[in-house]
């Protein structure tokens, strides 16, 4: 069953492209679908050495539910067992699942692989587990750090655009700009672009502000900013469509 779970994992994430599901844990950015513009947060070889990290302990860790079934108490597994339910329910609905959906499960696995009699780790052991919850912590600050940065550099610069007298309303500057500004609800999906303003009935894409330059539009401003909050180099492109009369 854990050699079925590790080829599984590898044929879906690395061929596939899909095992890991988008919003946190994204080669382009956490919640990059929320914006325009091309990014980079996790290079190809990295995000590759995730997609075999995650296979791999994926793996281990149905091996290790199979040997020593895990225990858990009334309120866990009833717990576990909603939540299982209503994800496929999800699922059986067609409604998408991103990963921050399934953050809750991880705690409550780990009541039940813990709760059980194991023999006690070795040096080695406890080595590899302090460097993986290393590793773990600085990917963890990093993506907040990103993500942070940049949905706040993108605001910013939006908010400005309307300071200038140009309505709310006819900047995209992503879905949660566009999203807060809008007065109907949402009708549709972004544009084939990534343009979020034609998924709102009341909003037009006169002025872009993208995490890279567009092809289309005249650029108007760009405002650099840290990357990582304390330290990088960024930019956040402002561009006028042409479009609105």
């Amino acid at each position: 069953m854990a050699l079925t779970t590790l080829g599984a994992g590898v044929v879906s994430g690395l061929k596939l492209n899909i095992g890991l599901l988008g919003n946190y844990l994204d080669p382009a950015g956490p919640y990059a679908v929320t914006q325009t513009g091309i990014t980079v947060f996790i290079p190809a070889l990295l995000w590759h050495g995730i997609l075999a990290c995650a296979c791999i302990s994926a793996a281990l860790l149905v091996g290790t539910l199979i040997t020593t079934p895990p225990r858990w108490d009334q309120f866990s597994g009833a717990t576990i067992g909603f939540l299982t339910l209503g994800t496929v329910a999800q699922a059986a609905v067609g409604q998408d699942i991103f990963d921050r959906y399934l953050i809750t499960f991880v705690p409550l696995i780990l009541v039940g692989v813990l709760s059980t009699n194991r023999p006690s780790s070795n040096t080695a052991q406890r080595t590899i587990s302090a460097i993986a919850i290393a590793g773990l912590l600085v990917f963890s600050l990093a993506t907040t750090a990103y993500g942070t940065a940049r949905d706040a550099a993108r605001w910013h610069a939006a908010q400005e655009l309307a300071d200038s007298g140009i309505p709310a309303t006819d900047i995209d500057a992503g879905f949660e700009w566009v999203g807060w500004h809008s007065g109907q609800p949402k009708t549709a999906a972004p544009s084939a672009t990534g343009s979020w303003a034609s998924a709102f009935s009341d909003t037009r894409a006169c002025y872009t502000v993208a995490s890279s330059q567009l092809p289309a539009g005249e650029v108007i401003a760009t405002h650099d900013y840290n990357t990582f909050v304390l330290f990088g180099d960024s930019t956040i492109w402002v561009q006028s469509t042409g479009t609105c009369a």
